[in-house]
């Protein structure tokens, strides 16, 4: 939650002055806004409490009677501060000051700076808060086993208050190549896309006028990528694979991005069950190669994938990587890590595995005799069901640690 105080704190508020309402500088500030050539009646429907309201008061710059009054207004709607550049006025009267002082709203004046300056300051600090209050409440749903229907309520509300009450799917996006963390420009650029940009789309997409209010879908920016979360008033309404259109406005739909699809549906409460989904798959889709994936087709993945990060399957894998590496020498042993992974996409066709490695069959043969010794492996069906088992783990663990 970003505060007043800490605003304050910037170096682009070194040059304010607070002249009465000291005590509300703990204040949330949720948004920034500039009144420029409001009236008063326009007050209460353009500043929302909680904004940071900057003006110069220009409208009202021959009658400091209306100026004050202005300021009142914004007061009376609980914004969590005036900010007021002192090109037109310096100070207020004694009973604004005193009528601030008990609505603990302050009142502030400031010189130098840009007020497009302070207000994309602000901005700037309002969106990273917000993504670490996003992210924070992520891992709460993602990874907090028994959380009470309140806290499940309370953490996913924190994503958007405007979520309708049933969910249709999430599905979770990141872009090819990108394994380890999301750029910034992909960040800035799906941090705020939500049910706003629905209406637009609504005609594109063929469907009822009405659907625009009844769905309600927000991105959420998390790690290595995005989680998008698609909740509908009414689910009849939504047609299937709605999601996947919707997708299709804002994505290519393509090798560029590796996406995974919940199954699981149902009241927000849902909505951690699905979260897990959506990465696993995702995560499935990253490890293979694939554009996109459903939860629903992972099949014996789920189990893997779900279970990566338990200390069980951690020190599975582990053991069966130092044995394959020990299979040969010192030098060999990224060879014959490849020749594992070779095994498993080839099905364990030998002259296949020779092509994709550039070796001789024998060559081939070798190695795998030599791993499965290593690993053990008392016959052919053993030895596929452990190097399955440890390229599925070599890529699920790792994009556990990620996320």
């Amino acid at each position: 939650m970003l505060t007043l105080q800490h605003l304050l704190s910037l170096p682009e508020f070194s040059d304010f002055r607070i002249i009465s309402g000291f005590n509300g500088v703990h204040s949330p500030v949720t948004s920034a806004g500039f009144l420029d050539w409001e009236s008063e009646a326009d007050i209460s429907r353009s500043f929302p409490p909680g904004e940071f309201v900057m003006t110069t008061l220009v409208a009202y710059r021959y009658d400091p009677v209306k100026a004050e009054n202005c300021v009142r207004s914004l007061i009376c709607n609980g914004v969590s501060a005036v900010a007021v550049k002192d090109v037109y006025f310096s100070d207020f009267s004694d009973d604004l000051k005193e009528f601030s002082d008990k609505r603990n709203i302050p009142v502030m004046f400031f010189h130098d700076i840009f007020i497009d300056d302070v207000l994309f300051a602000i901005k700037s600090e309002l969106m990273r808060m917000n993504a670490r209050d996003n992210e924070e409440a992520a891992r709460t749903l993602l990874y907090t086993r028994g959380l009470d229907e309140g806290s499940v309520l309370d953490n996913v509300r924190r994503f958007s208050p405007f979520f309708h009450g049933n969910l249709i799917s999430v599905s979770f996006i990141s872009i090819a190549g990108y394994d380890e963390a999301m750029p910034d420009l992909f960040t800035r650029k799906y941090n705020s896309l939500g049910s706003n940009v629905m209406e637009k789309y609504i005609d594109e997409l063929l469907m009822e006028h009405t659907l625009t209010e009844n769905i309600r879908h927000t991105f959420i920016p998390y790690r290595r990528g995005l989680f998008h979360i698609l909740t509908a008033m009414d689910p009849s309404l939504v047609p299937e694979n709605f999601e996947q259109a919707l997708l299709k406005k804002f994505f290519a739909i393509d090798d560029s991005f590796r996406i995974g699809y919940s199954m699981s549906s149902g009241s927000l409460l849902t909505v951690p069950q699905a979260m897990r989904e959506a990465l696993d798959a995702n995560i499935l889709c990253t490890t293979e190669g694939m554009g996109s994936c459903y939860y629903g087709d992972m099949e014996m993945d789920r189990l893997l994938c779900s279970c990566a990060s338990r200390d069980e399957l951690t020190e599975l894998f582990e053991l069966l990587d130092a044995n394959l590496r020990s299979a040969g020498s010192k030098e060999a042993a990224d060879d014959f890590v490849a020749t594992i992974y070779s095994y498993v996409s080839t099905g364990g066709n030998i002259n296949a595995m020779a092509d994709e490695l550039h070796q001789h069959p024998n060559t081939v043969r070798y190695r795998l005799s030599r791993i499965q010794k290593s690993w053990k492996c008392p016959d052919t069906m053993t030895l596929k069901g452990k190097a399955v088992i440890y390229v599925r783990l070599a890529g699920f663990t790792r994009f556990m640690q990620l996320s």
